[in-house]
């Protein structure tokens, strides 16, 4: 048999504590969540990570933090049609036509497809910055 005793004046301090850890909780690990997100902004934006070129790409990637009922969420990437070719690689082949034609460093170059390597720029990004993320949630205040 499981017994448990409390006073009334422990159950109101613990009652009133609790109703804090719902908005405290989540606006600490919203803070953490930006922090976080910023700094694998900064660094997939860094030499060595985005594939520089034009600099439009490493200009593109923004960052941001939404706040949903249940959950926390982090989103991170660029609106430019090729960052995901750029990340994760793959194979472009012409929509009309043959060939795709485009200017190479010694004039016009036609081929009939081109296979970019992916450059995982913001997956390492991602991945060199959890070790940071996971020491900000541990800190977390649920009740203060």
């Amino acid at each position: 048999m499981i017994s448990v005793t409390y006073n009334q004046k422990g159950a109101d301090i613990m009652l009133g504590k609790l109703k804090n850890i719902g908005t405290n909780f989540v606006n600490e690990a919203r803070i953490a969540t930006q922090d976080t997100m910023l700094d694998i902004q900064t660094t997939a934006k860094s030499s060595g990570y985005v594939p520089y070129q034009t600099g439009n790409l490493k200009r593109s990637i923004t960052s941001r933090v939404e706040l949903g009922k249940t959950q926390i969420t982090g989103k991170i990437g660029s609106n430019l049609v090729y960052a995901g070719i750029q990340e994760y690689g793959g194979t472009i082949k012409p929509r009309n036509g043959k060939y795709l034609k485009f200017k190479g460093n010694n004039g016009w170059v036609s081929v009939k497809q081109v296979t970019i390597k992916g450059k995982f720029y913001m997956t390492r990004a991602i991945k060199d910055n959890m070790a940071k993320f996971k020491k900000r949630l541990g800190k977390l205040q649920i009740a203060k």
